[in-house]
């Protein structure tokens, strides 16, 4: 049996490490920076998006059940599901056209980390 107090943790645990950033973020690579930017900000979006949509899902379900057999309260909670679904229907159709039109033009990398945005305004220019 390992006394805890006697040893370190790196004996118990092995040696910790945290794991590899971008390397962008910290090198002075402007416009890989302004690209990550601009990735992080669009997938943010994105990802609210779909989080509002489930929340608002959740919202009218809860409402469904909740109306009691009321039929104004019911209306209220379809047209809450179906705002919903026609939300979720924007959301995937603005990405797949976000996608597309990106992948058209050549303005995304598709690395294995997600994509990164390439600027063509940055492609040759040289960080100070």
């Amino acid at each position: 049996m390992i006394n805890l107090a006697q040893g370190k943790v790196e004996d118990i645990f092995g040696k910790i490490t945290p794991p590899p950033g971008p390397k962008a973020l910290y090198e002075g690579d402007v416009p890989g920076n302004a690209s990550l930017l601009l990735a992080f900000f669009i997938k943010a979006a994105f990802t609210i998006a779909g989080i509002i949509v489930l929340i608002y899902f959740i919202w009218g379900g809860l409402d469904w059940v909740m109306s009691g057999g009321d039929k104004e309260n019911l209306d209220k909670a379809r047209a809450k599901l179906r705002n919903a679904f026609v939300g979720l229907i924007f959301l995937i159709a603005s990405f797949v056209i976000w996608v597309t039109v990106t992948g058209i033009l050549g303005l995304t990398d598709n690395s294995p980390g997600g994509f990164r945005l390439k600027l063509p305004g940055f492609e040759n220019s040289t960080s100070p």
